[in-house]
């Protein structure tokens, strides 16, 4: 299928020849990507726990905090128990974020 038989505009974005460009473009993305793992799992009411977060993300504690940290900033309270479970306990709209 080519893009005249969706009827629309070819894109005009230029492609990305330089590999460096692109590593660091992606590179900017992983928070992005980490924090929407993170709500996921918190809105499914599954715990987040440091150990789960490294074996899927290979990131360090550092990044796991600042990354929680993100999360309460954007107006997500959460909980986190002595075993180091985080669950999310309520969302305000309401938030420093908006």
């Amino acid at each position: 299928m080519t893009h005249a038989d969706f009827d629309v505009l070819t894109s005009t974005t230029r492609s990305v020849r330089n590999t460096r460009q692109a590593v660091q473009r992606t590179r900017w993305a992983r928070p992005i990507v980490r924090a929407a793992w993170l709500i996921t799992r918190l809105c499914r009411r599954e715990p987040v726990t440091v150990q789960i977060y490294k074996r899927r993300f290979g990131v360090s504690l550092r990044s796991f905090r600042r990354d929680i940290a993100n999360i309460r900033d954007a107006g997500i309270y959460l909980d986190a128990d002595p075993a180091g479970d985080y669950r999310m306990l309520y969302f305000s709209s309401d938030s420093d974020a908006s």
